[in-house]
């Protein structure tokens, strides 16, 4: 026998599930009634601790106990279980729903089996004196319970694809609102070179630039300028071999001038870990350009103030220098006025070595520059 956990995991999408058919299946039971030619007839669903009568006809009851239904056994078997008199049968004779409410003689049930095997409960029939079935109602009761069951599983399973379906659209639609945002065109590329997806911005640019239409199933290699075809290429045939890069590129259009752009390319890998394809990536970066090109020409400017300063500072230093060794010889001068005269002059050539020195180095040309 199937694990009970997994059939009561069956048994609880069930009950859980609201039948658009339930005409049909009203329809099954009164016909299990009238061809069994009994007053009540159910289909059942055993839970855990008890017996719900989901459909049903001939009875106001909506459910009973478990360790009194007659359900436990049908489950048990393939075939018609049938009970001719209850109060004869020794599983039964003291049995609650026997010799009380709704005071059972008679009973037949057929198995409701989903495709997977999973026993969920019964198309019975019950009477309140004894009876029993012919061999033809025994078929009919069988043929019943398998139209039920694949009125309900049908049901199920169109109510779980409605919703999987709609968990797609869903996360189609963020991963596409991803896509599109930002100023980023994004490719994602089969490994036959074909195209999957494209984003908006992508298809916006290659219409302006080209006055192409970017289309899903066509080579992307119609897209790609014939200087940079082979240097995409490569980088491609890397990405379906597993390597990620990165590069950074000019590239010139007739329809919108020069562009340098920041290209990505990665390998796509399924749920296997298989490369099935390359995510490429590639973001418009003049303006960041633009900038490290007047960082550029600022840092330049520095270097020719510095050795203007600095050449413009040497002469009077010199000078200074001259006179410090003209006092020296003259020896009225006092020779502390002459050691600050040096130190004052050491300070200032200190000071202009270190401007000198720190326009020369690049990363320093943003920052700030202090002296104590």
């Amino acid at each position: 026998m199937k694990s009970e956990v997994k059939r009561l995991e069956a048994v609880s999408r069930f009950l859980n599930q609201q039948f658009d058919s339930k005409r049909e299946l009203q329809d099954i039971v009164a016909l299990a009634a009238t061809i069994c030619e009994t007053p009540v007839a159910l289909i059942t669903l055993l839970t855990n601790d008890e017996q719900v009568f989901k459909f049903k006809t001939g009875t106001d009851l909506e459910r009973s106990d478990r360790d009194v239904a007659f359900c436990n056994y049908v489950i048990q078997q393939e075939e018609v279980l049938v009970v001719p008199d209850a109060t004869k049968d020794g599983r039964f004779i003291d049995n609650a729903l026997v010799v009380g409410d709704p005071n059972i003689k008679f009973y037949a049930g057929s198995p409701l089996t989903t495709h997977d095997g999973y026993k969920l409960g019964s198309l019975c029939v019950i009477d309140t004196k004894p009876n029993d079935l012919k061999e033809k109602q025994k078929e009919m009761l069988q043929i019943l319970s398998r139209q039920a069951m694949n009125i309900m599983e049908l049901e199920l399973r169109t109510s779980m694809l409605k919703e999987y379906i709609a968990e797609v659209e869903s996360s189609a639609n963020k991963l596409r609102s991803f896509f599109d945002s930002g100023d980023s065109c994004h490719l994602f590329i089969d490994k036959d070179l074909n195209i999957v997806a494209h984003n908006k911005q992508l298809e916006e640019f290659m219409m302006s630039s080209k006055n192409m239409k970017v289309e899903n199933g066509t080579l992307v290699t119609q897209y790609i300028s014939d200087l940079f075809l082979p240097t995409f290429l490569k980088h491609l045939d890397n990405a379906l071999r597993g390597e990620s890069a990165e590069a950074e590129v000019q590239l010139n259009y007739n329809g919108v001038g020069k562009v340098w752009w920041q290209l990505n390319y990665a390998p796509a890998y399924d749920n296997s870990g298989n490369i099935i394809g390359v995510s490429y990536d590639a973001r418009n970066i003049n303006q960041r350009k633009e900038h490290e090109q007047k960082i550029l020409l600022q840092y330049e400017s520095l270097m020719e103030i510095a050795q203007i300063q600095s050449h413009g500072f040497r002469r009077p230093v010199a000078s200074i220098l001259g006179l410090i060794n003209l006092i020296k010889e003259d020896p009225a001068c006092k020779d502390e006025y002459i050691d600050l005269l040096q130190d004052a002059t050491k300070e200032l050539d200190t000071l202009i070595r270190t401007i000198t020195d720190f326009t020369q180095k690049p990363e320093n040309v943003n920052r700030e520059l202090k002296f104590s």
